[in-house]
């Protein structure tokens, strides 16, 4: 096929997987079947030559920087262009880029922190010897130590604010608002008759979309827990019993 013969030659020019299969529109995976159905050879680490190499950098070089830049790893790039590339040729750019540039390509080790270190971070974040999660949270610059850090040394937040000789903020929680049972009922029968209406059927998942549109409304959950119904039970109740306007209207 002159598709066949065109991908051997361009392969055969130094083109990689990914270009060849862009070209004809197709996956780089289908073109290694057709390089391996025409008895082309694949490239591979045992075939570099400082000819091949220097094609590859001139033709892919930027391509692999690039990757690296954005990962800051060899591995993941080395894996982002497995089967395309030989492993040595992008460890070899790599390498010479950083002998140029002067890099480091080592993985950085992850800041580790002394329990003192720890409670210091807390400490200089207080106000007044008072701390909560969320004014520390507000206050994190990325060289302090995590949330998750403090909690998994210390077991818990509280305990590090202890061990600080801090004192946590106080917790405020939003009212509960009660719901009587008909209240209850009469947003399930508002609902249901919405969807009568709109010739649709009444379902949990349907009634959390509508309670969106109407905040003044209970949760599902929560007439579920109070009146310790299931939803084919309500929607059965709210039929059957007219509405409180309508009762204290007779």
């Amino acid at each position: 096929m002159p598709r066949n013969a065109d991908i051997v030659k361009a392969y055969k020019k130094g083109a990689s997987l990914r270009e060849i299969g862009e070209t004809h529109g197709l996956t780089a995976e289908r073109v290694r079947q057709i390089l391996l159905k025409e008895g082309v050879e694949r490239r591979g680490p045992g075939s570099l030559t400082t000819s091949d190499y220097e094609a590859f950098v001139a033709r892919h070089g930027q391509q692999v920087n690039r990757h690296f830049d954005r990962t800051k790893s060899i591995r993941q790039t080395v894996a982002h262009f497995e089967g395309e590339y030989p492993k040595s040729w992008i460890q070899r750019l790599l390498a010479d880029r950083a002998s140029e540039q002067r890099l480091d390509l080592r993985t950085p080790r992850p800041v580790m922190y002394n329990d003192e270190a720890l409670l210091d971070a807390l400490r200089s974040k207080a106000t007044d010897g008072v701390l909560s999660a969320k004014a520390y949270q507000d206050q994190r610059t990325p060289t302090d130590p995590s949330m998750t850090t403090i909690i998994l040394r210390f077991g818990s937040w509280s305990t590090a604010i202890k061990q600080a000789g801090l004192r946590g903020g106080k917790r405020h929680s939003a009212p509960t608002r009660k719901w009587t049972h008909e209240q209850m009922l009469d947003a399930i029968r508002a609902y249901v008759a919405e969807c009568e209406r709109t010739g649709t059927t009444p379902t949990v998942l349907g009634y959390g979309h509508w309670r969106q549109a109407h905040p003044n409304s209970p949760s599902f959950p929560t007439i579920r827990i109070h009146t310790n119904q299931r939803w084919l039970s309500l929607i059965e109740a709210t039929r059957s019993r007219p509405t409180t306007s309508e009762r204290s209207s007779r």
